[in-house]
């Protein structure tokens, strides 16, 4: 799997300015490291997108996991 990251951003932004925007993000937070694999082993209904994913060369990481509150979106990990 391959990810592309682009930023929508075309000005530099200060560090003070990175926390302020993403202080506005919704976030769920998983504890740990083993807390989503934990999850994940845990909830046998899962879809076959529900997982953690990685880039070939292993630098990155997403975990996708079901919303229940809105069938058929996902919330995703960094």
């Amino acid at each position: 799997m391959f990810i592309h990251i682009q930023s929508p951003f075309v000005k530099p932004e200060s560090p003070k300015e990175i926390v302020k925007r993403a202080s506005k993000v919704k976030t769920t937070d998983f504890k740990n490291d083993q807390a989503l694999p934990k999850f994940l082993d845990e909830n046998s209904e899962k879809s076959e997108l529900e997982g953690i994913w990685g880039t070939d060369d292993k630098n990155y990481y997403v975990g996708l996991v079901a919303s229940y509150r809105k069938k058929g979106k996902y919330k995703e990990f960094l």
